[in-house]
């Protein structure tokens, strides 16, 4: 997991760095919820196009935090 890096290179303590985790999880949680019904209106492929292109553009968004 990535917990490990990111406690190193933002010095962050085990109870911030617990948040984080449990925020993508419920993060995770949500989409799955919202999105889920929507694949099954206009179909699964249409949603996984745009979860991959959503997760290429944050990427390159995140390519400058380096």
């Amino acid at each position: 997991m990535a917990d490990p890096l990111v406690a190193k290179d933002f010095a962050v303590g085990s109870a911030l760095q617990g948040l984080v985790s449990g925020a993508a999880i419920v993060g995770a949680m949500w989409c799955a919820a919202l999105l889920g019904p929507l694949g099954d209106r206009i179909g699964r492929s249409r949603i996984s196009r745009l979860d991959l292109w959503m997760f290429v553009g944050f990427s390159v968004l995140c390519a400058p935090a380096e």
